[in-house]
């Protein structure tokens, strides 16, 4: 084999891996620039439902969960969000996709508070 077609071969093979190098490290960062959106998306939809007046008014009631969850189910529907789970400052939940878990405490140490 000539000298130049080996050169012109490593040269071709250093070109793909430093544009293969380069799309990964941009697929990354576009990776990274989404799944930041989407948290400050879900934060301020959290926020948005936290300091709704039908949750704050929804806490007077005697029965909180079954407004509250009317109020979750139709946002989930509406924001097309996997879920939405709306509990007090003490940690019980008060609307939750599964019901069976209303009134249960929150099992993550991240909550919302307004």
């Amino acid at each position: 084999m000539k000298m130049h077609t080996k050169i012109f071969g490593l040269m071709v093979g250093l070109i793909a891996i430093v544009a293969l190098s380069m799309a990964a490290f941009l697929a990354y960062i576009e990776y990274h620039n989404i799944y930041e959106s989407l948290g400050d998306q879900a934060l301020s939809s959290a926020v948005h439902i936290a300091n709704s007046p039908e949750v704050v008014d929804a806490f007077t009631d005697d029965n909180p969960s079954e407004l509250l969850q009317q109020y979750a189910d139709h946002y989930q529907r509406d924001m097309e969000a996997e879920f939405i789970v709306i509990g007090n400052d003490e940690g019980e939940r008060y609307a939750h996709p599964d019901e069976w878990k209303i009134g249960e405490a929150w099992l993550v140490e991240i909550m919302i508070w307004h």
